[in-house]
């Protein structure tokens, strides 16, 4: 699928750039993945839909943060809700803005849990699907 440049990458470069932490939040779908790969390339990425990966951050969440302190991709971050007090600890050790990108569906419950946990540490970015006129209509991932 081809790549559509939307606002929202500038979005997220400007709360990366102003909080240590970032959420970019949308339904399935609509281009998390997408638009986070192409602007975190080289990042350390986790997947939280792959038990592997699931695994190797629940097994302990902090010793990860610590061994990772910046430069880290979490999809599907909602799967986790202990990530969030241990993501704030972690902040607030560590300096420097877009340390962390969280990827997640908009779901009130992780909205809420973040905004609890990481006030004032992250910058939220909504993504709506995004309609391609020359493909009559149909969303396209960005």
């Amino acid at each position: 699928m081809r790549f559509v440049p939307r606002h929202a990458t500038n979005v997220l470069r400007g709360q990366l750039s102003a909080f240590p932490c970032a959420l970019l939040l949308g339904p399935r779908q609509c281009g998390k993945s997408t638009l986070a790969a192409r602007h975190c390339r080289g990042w350390k990425r986790l997947d939280l839909d792959r038990s592997s990966d699931f695994g190797v951050l629940a097994n302990d969440i902090e010793g990860f943060l610590e061994a990772n302190p910046r430069r880290v991709l979490i999809d599907e971050a909602q799967r986790l809700p202990a990530l969030f007090p241990a993501l704030r600890h972690a902040l607030d050790r560590g300096r420097g803005a877009g340390r962390y990108l969280l990827l997640g569906s908009a779901s009130p419950p992780l909205m809420k849990t973040a905004s609890e946990s990481l006030a004032g540490r992250v910058g939220m970015v909504e993504l709506a699907p995004q309609v391609d006129p020359i493909l009559s209509g149909r969303a396209v991932q960005a």
